[in-house]
């Protein structure tokens, strides 16, 4: 969003796409007070990773920097995913083991923020 805002009100050379992605990790770590800690892949951060594919009709014109692919192709769904060190998607698919009390418990907490029944 940051990225769409600069050029919208400063034109198409206002804010790349690697200066968007380091706004919304180390940026977000120092705002928050936590620089070290998150927003980095490091010893000691507690750090989760994502990876998405690049492949497919939403990324057939994407040639030249996947960072700029994932921000305006926008990804679809995580090939892998792991947080706080277990793995949680895995070849596009959930590996969840205890998947359906999850999704109670996120629906529950869904309704809670959204302040209506689960």
């Amino acid at each position: 969003m940051a990225m769409l805002l600069g050029r919208l009100r400063q034109g198409p050379d206002a804010i790349g796409t690697r200066d968007a992605l380091e706004l919304a990790t180390l940026g977000r770590a120092a705002c928050l007070g936590r620089s070290g800690e998150i927003g980095v892949l490091q010893d000691s951060a507690a750090g989760d990773l994502v990876c998405w594919p690049l492949g497919g009709i939403a990324f057939a014109g994407a040639l030249r920097d996947p960072v700029e692919s994932l921000l305006r192709c926008g990804p679809l769904a995580a090939w892998h995913t792991v947080v706080a060190g277990r793995t949680v998607v895995e070849d596009g698919r959930l590996v969840v083991s205890n998947l359906e009390e999850t999704l109670v418990r996120h629906r529950a907490a869904a309704a809670r923020i959204q302040g209506v029944e689960a």
